[in-house]
């Protein structure tokens, strides 16, 4: 009986990961950023991944992070390089999935997180998504703080 139960919470939280996958690919794929739609995504994807450790969270904010950095100071620097550079970023596909496969507790809040990241990355295609990963990821980072916090205490 327990085994059904188990069965059915995975099947549940596989729907939830498929439909915050579809919907952060939406998000990604439109012309104009709703910015109240990212930050209700983040704050679901941050519940769905509250076992994962905010130390593990922030490696996966931090590759992206770093690659939108690295693109703003080659664009500034007026490197002619920049556009080969932000192409750069379906790289962080790998990154994600490798620290996932790292992660020796939670590992399927890990996996799930990478498998929504890296399917916003997979959208990629101009500096702006860029813009609209990186802010995706920190309001995934700011709620996961609130929701760790609350379980940590107990509510």
């Amino acid at each position: 009986m327990e085994r059904g139960k188990n069965d059915n919470r995975n099947n549940q939280l596989n729907g939830k990961i498929e439909r915050l996958k579809k919907e952060i690919i939406e998000l990604m794929s439109s012309e104009k950023t709703d910015y109240s739609r990212l930050v209700s995504i983040g704050k679901e994807v941050a519940q769905e991944i509250k076992k994962l450790s905010s130390n593990q969270l922030r490696k996966f904010h931090a590759y992206i992070v770093r690659f939108a950095m690295m693109y703003e100071i080659q664009k500034k620097c007026g490197d002619r390089d920049s556009n080969e550079s932000f192409q750069k970023i379906q790289l962080l596909r790998y990154h994600l999935h490798y620290a996932a496969k790292k992660v020796q507790s939670s590992k399927s809040d890990a996996k799930n997180l990478a498998a929504l990241l890296g399917a916003a990355v997979e959208k990629v295609k101009q500096p702006e998504d860029l813009l609209r990963l990186k802010y995706l990821s920190e309001a995934i980072v700011a709620y996961h703080k609130s929701y760790k916090s609350n379980e940590d205490n107990g509510e």
